[in-house]
């Protein structure tokens, strides 16, 4: 007789989305006055500017009182190093005037993906469609050959394509259940379910929309350690027991959002060059900027919860519920653009 194959229900996403409004309740938040100040955008952006400028000064002032000979020793890493920092100060204060200016004008409406336009973009290089390549990635991503070293173009454009949905946010939709989630810590505002459907249905509903037509689930992960600003992503791929390629893994794909041109908080992270010691976490030095993104300020705080431990418990438990229900393993990938790139290279050396 043959055996009968078991379909089963779409994994509840519901957990996941509890871990995510938990993370994004650890981001700091400011005082009753400084919160009032960047509601005002170029107000917001100008205390930025400061606050990146003391960061630099003090690793400057750092750096000389911990080698007062460094003038001496070492003359041209020392000028260049003075002179870098005036050049990234004149460069950044009209840039970031600019910026806000366009934001306002609404002058760039960046839409990253749009299958319309990648599926010409790819027709007139003589390739397949969208979706095609999806399906293909979709074989090479859940594949149980770890060994191959074969180059694989769909699934590295599946991960271009993934890595680029990642951008489609709406962050004042965001803004708003942050500060809902503010007023339900008091006992107050909407129900933890209603915050739910609100991320699901309007923060990332674009994201939801673009990548069920490619076979994909999507789950936010976290906000890493700041608002409106970078962030990171689940792409849940469950293998089905009705598929016929029964030799296919589950998929978790983490995708980091990169820098949007008209967001300055953002060239900020790109611009706090200074290394920092992650030798906790990662056995080295790394660009100060994706640091504070991921791991505490100090090392007394490396007991406490930190963005980079939350997202590893939360794919953790993605992982464990996948094997749970279809006992298959699961194949991890991570991937960004641009930021996301760097992000991603660190969350994996973590």
């Amino acid at each position: 007789m043959k055996k009968k194959k078991i379909i089963m229900n779409e994994m509840d996403d519901k957990e996941f989305y509890l871990y995510y409004l938990n993370d994004l309740s650890y981001i700091p938040r400011p005082s009753k006055w400084i919160e009032s100040i960047i509601k005002i955008p170029l107000l917001k952006t100008t205390l930025e500017y400061i606050s990146f400028n003391h960061a630099m000064a003090s690793h400057i002032l750092l750096s000389f009182l911990t080698d007062l000979t460094l003038p001496l020793s070492q003359p041209f890493n020392f000028a260049v190093m003075i002179l870098t920092f005036f050049i990234i100060l004149l460069i950044l204060f009209p840039v970031s005037i600019i910026l806000e200016i366009c934001k306002k004008l609404d002058l760039f409406n960046f839409n990253f993906y749009e299958m319309d336009e990648w599926n010409r973009m790819t027709a007139g290089k003589g390739s397949n469609d969208i979706k095609h390549i999806a399906r293909e990635g979709h074989r090479a991503l859940c594949s149980s050959d770890y060994n191959s070293k074969v180059f694989n173009f769909d699934l590295v454009e599946t991960l271009l394509i993934l890595s680029a949905i990642i951008y489609e946010r709406d962050d004042d939709e965001l803004r708003k259940i942050y500060e809902k989630l503010k007023t339900n810590k008091d006992n107050e505002g909407d129900s933890f379910e209603n915050l739910i459907d609100e991320c699901r249905n309007k923060v990332y509903k674009g994201i939801n929309r673009k990548v069920k037509d490619l076979g994909f689930n999507f789950v936010p992960l976290s906000e890493l350690n700041s608002i409106d600003t970078l962030f990171a992503g689940m792409y849940l791929f469950e293998h089905k027991n009705d598929q016929e390629d029964q030799e296919n893994n589950n998929v978790i794909i983490v995708s980091f959002k990169g820098t949007s041109p008209t967001n300055f908080t953002e060239w900020l992270t790109d611009f706090l060059i200074m290394r920092a010691d992650a030798s906790q976490f990662v056995f080295g030095e790394i660009h100060k900027g994706f640091y504070d993104n991921f791991f505490p300020k100090t090392l007394d705080e490396t007991k406490e919860s930190y963005p980079a431990k939350r997202m590893v418990e939360t794919i953790s438990k993605a992982a464990e519920k996948m094997y749970e229900r279809n006992g298959k393993n699961v194949n991890i990938w991570i991937t960004g653009h641009s930021l996301g790139a760097a992000l991603a290279q660190v969350f994996y050396a973590r």
